[in-house]
């Protein structure tokens, strides 16, 4: 199949993505819900998220980064990067907890993958994921 870079823009590019995968059947949102609390494990960091297209959450689950700074001081925050600038960087702990950390005051910055150590999933277990994410949000 030839590539349709050079004559869809990205947002076309979506639209089609989303009408095949609509074409597909998509996932199952019972055992994407199943998976999202079992072997997924997503429900431990996660809570249910208000309906996304399932594009976004794939590119979400495949691009999250988990962060560890070390202070000058010593201390070590770890977490989802929430805003960073050349000066700050925010962190929001898998608690829940905000760290606002000055760059100067920054002795290393480590980003990996934040679901490297989690469970692989087959394709159709994410698309499952996706379609309970995309379809139901909290319900």
């Amino acid at each position: 199949m030839p590539s349709f870079a050079r004559t869809l823009d990205r947002e076309q590019i979506r639209a089609v993505v989303e009408y095949v995968r609509t074409l597909q059947g998509g996932g199952d949102p019972q055992r994407g819900r199943a998976l999202y609390y079992g072997k997924a494990r997503c429900g431990e960091c996660h809570k249910d998220t208000p309906a996304r297209s399932a594009e976004d959450i794939g590119e979400a689950i495949a691009t999250a980064m988990l962060v560890t700074v070390e202070t000058n001081a010593g201390a070590t925050y770890s977490g989802i990067t929430r805003n960073e600038d050349n000066y700050s960087l925010q962190l929001q702990a898998l608690d829940g907890t905000f760290y606002f950390i000055q760059k100067s005051q920054v002795k290393s910055i480590r980003r990996e993958p934040a679901h490297a150590s989690l469970p692989k999933l087959t394709p159709p277990e994410i698309d499952d994921i996706e379609a309970y994410l995309a379809g139901s949000g909290s319900s």
